[in-house]
């Protein structure tokens, strides 16, 4: 399944008469009178984008660790 589906519904390709570009990889057609073009992501974006993603579940990550743990300055009495 791939993201398409989920945002146009599965047997988009064929109700909204669809295109496909197999040479440059990229899905036409029209929507509420505007020409709507799907093209994949640059090797660049995708890692972009996965790196942020990284990023975000190693700090997620270390906020459960730290999750109940007094900071350094708070001391008890």
């Amino acid at each position: 399944m791939e993201a398409t589906h989920l945002l146009l519904g599965r047997p988009w390709k064929f109700d909204k008469h669809t295109l496909h570009d197999r040479h440059t990889n990229k899905f036409s057609f029209h929507f509420h009178g505007k020409k709507i073009t799907l093209a994949p992501r640059s090797y660049q974006e995708i890692n972009r984008d996965l790196n942020k993603m990284k990023e975000k579940r190693e700090k997620e990550k270390e906020k459960k660790k730290n999750k109940g743990k007094l900071p350094p300055s708070v001391t008890c009495p």
